[in-house]
């Protein structure tokens, strides 16, 4: 698995949330296979690579590369072929090389790194070398903006905290030093101007600190190299880390910051020190112990999500994933578990402050804007679909899950639908969700020559998921009930909250003539509260089931849903 996002090291092993993310999904993953993450994928793509799309997993999207040899050959309707791409990625390599040669007779420098088929033209800051006196010194002039004197996010401080020394007899003094330094680098990695590393780093400010016995009783002198802060009585593990993290942020012109309560940050320490040595009864009881004493003291919020997020406790992670949102609506980790977990319970409301929380820091974030657009088409919000639409152009086609005709599909107009979805493919040919509706509506208007092509599409772009559901579509329209059942058991398997599998399960369902299964799936769809309101409302697949009394009431209940759709949605600008 390729995955990109911030890594954090504590006593010299890599954690935080995008490794545990990225393990999380490994779980679920089939081996020998290479999959890409999505937020590998925005880092930076190889231009004549084709990604294929291969579902989410974990709440991670996952695509994989099809080599061009292997890709199923396009529709006759797609005008891009492979040749004219290769010919396209061909004259652009050329157009930078001959920008480079002109570059050079100019006397400019240009930095580029080329890893594989991806080339990353590095700029920003164009170095002037002038030859000054018979000592030919050489000066840079950089056009760069210059970085601000205090740190910020786009521009963090790299810290280091050394182990602390100890002298005098005191026995609990060791203990005590290892507390106050762990729990001060938890407080500091959550600001985002720093920076903070777990071993010596070139570029890193290295601090440290003295636990000694003094006149008045224990104190701790904090330290930078040689420098050094005044001297503070060491009460308990509070006044140790109050100590440590004012004096870093002073030294590196950080923004400084209000603490917790003495005693939830005693308890903060001990939560800290607890997980390092794995001891989850105590680290639970102290995390819950800091929280109790100061809801409003982030650091312990932030250390929850994550510590009960690795635990399994998904239900106490997402409510600590609330509050940090409350304290930072910024923080985008924790708005996109409030969304995730949200949606998964069916809580609506909350899954659509999470993902607006989202597209506020990331406009163009991909997960959230395919979710607000198939619920803007389950309520019948066409002002809001197209609108997220229109903010999703530039995203790569294969990462779109939400088409133009999603709206007539909705309306039931299934033979107008197609027709718009071939042309969506035309500049989409790689996208799997689009294969998929191409797919189940081509076995609904019983051609399943299109179906087949599609299925083999779908076997090299959406193996786990896409493939299974449409297999599962074709077997049922060729009456291979057995083999229907087990391809649609292994789509469900893996489904994730906010797609439609239920409600396609419904249609495999109809079409081998099994009502009380079609209904049993229907109503587990509203229960998951699937984007397929306004769908199962205008389906002609299903009106064969309007006297049924149980389709009639959830008639009732998808109708109230859209309201509560649109309720939600309203939260989204």
């Amino acid at each position: 698995l390729l995955h990109a996002g911030e890594v954090e090291m504590r006593d010299g092993v890599a954690g935080g949330p995008a490794i545990e993310r990225a393990f999380d999904t490994l779980r679920q993953l089939p081996p020998n296979t290479l999959y890409i993450s999505e937020e590998f994928v925005k880092e930076g793509r190889p231009p004549n690579a084709r990604l294929c799309d291969a579902g989410a997993r974990a709440g991670v999207k996952l695509y994989t590369i099809a080599p061009v040899e292997t890709v199923a050959p396009a529709p006759t309707e797609v005008s891009v072929t492979t040749a004219e791409l290769e010919a396209e990625a061909a004259a652009e390599a050329a157009a930078l090389l001959e920008a480079q040669r002109v570059a050079k007779r100019k006397n400019a420098m240009v930095l580029a790194a080329v890893a594989a088929v991806l080339v990353l033209l590095i700029g920003g800051a164009a170095m002037v070398w002038k030859r000054r006196g018979a000592g030919e010194e050489v000066v840079a002039t950089n056009t760069a903006p210059a970085t601000p004197s205090k740190p910020d996010a786009a521009h963090p401080r790299t810290v280091y905290l050394a182990p602390f020394q100890v002298e005098g007899a005191d026995a609990t003094l060791p203990d005590r030093a290892t507390a106050i330094r762990l729990g001060a680098m938890q407080i500091l990695r959550t600001f985002p101007e720093l920076r903070v590393v777990d071993t010596p780093a070139a570029d890193a400010a290295s601090f440290s600190a003295l636990l000694r016995v003094g006149a008045g009783g224990p104190e701790i002198l904090p330290t930078e190299g040689v420098k050094s802060a005044p001297p503070v009585a060491l009460l308990d593990s509070a006044s140790g880390i109050r100590a440590i993290v004012q004096w870093v942020v002073s030294e590196v012109s950080a923004q400084p910051r209000t603490y917790a309560v003495a005693d939830a940050l005693n308890s903060f320490a001990d939560a800290v020190v607890a997980r390092s040595l794995n001891d989850r009864t105590k680290a639970d009881a102290s995390l819950r112990d800091a929280m109790a004493k100061d809801p409003s003291f982030l650091p312990a919020q932030l250390l929850a999500m994550e510590y009960f997020a690795s635990t399994g406790n998904e239900a106490d992670a997402l409510a600590a994933a609330k509050h940090v949102l409350e304290l930072e609506p910024s923080n985008l980790d924790a708005a996109r578990k409030v969304a995730r977990s949200s949606l998964s319970s069916g809580d609506l409301q909350e899954a659509f402050v999470g993902f607006n929380a989202v597209l506020k820091r990331e406009p163009k974030d991909a997960e959230a804007l395919n979710v607000v657009a198939r619920y803007s088409v389950a309520a019948g919000d066409t002002e809001k679909f197209n609108a997220t639409l229109a903010r999703m152009r530039g995203l790569p086609t294969m990462a779109i899950a939400a088409h133009e005709p999603d709206v007539l599909s909705a309306q039931g107009r299934i033979d107008s639908a197609i027709q718009r979805y071939y042309k969506v493919e035309e500049t989409s040919p790689d996208s799997a969700a689009l294969a998929l509706k191409i797919g189940r509506l081509s076995v609904l208007r019983h051609s399943l020559e299109m179906a087949g092509y599609k299925l083999e599409q779908l076997q090299k772009s959406d193996p786990l998921y896409g493939y299974h559901m449409l297999s599962a579509y074709i077997a049922a329209e060729k009456g291979q009930r057995d083999v229907a059942a087990r391809e649609l058991n292994s789509a469900l398997a893996v489904s994730v909250p906010g797609d439609d599998a239920w409600t396609s399960a419904a249609e495999v369902h109809t079409i081998l003539n099994d009502t009380p299964a079609a209904m049993a799936a229907l109503e587990k769809a509203a229960q998951r509260k699937e984007p397929t309101a306004a769908y199962v409302l205008a389906h002609p697949l299903f009106r064969y089931l309007e006297n049924d009394p149980r389709f009639q009431k959830l008639k009732e209940t998808l109708v109230a849903q859209q309201a509560e759709i649109r309720t939600a949605l309203a939260q989204v600008q």
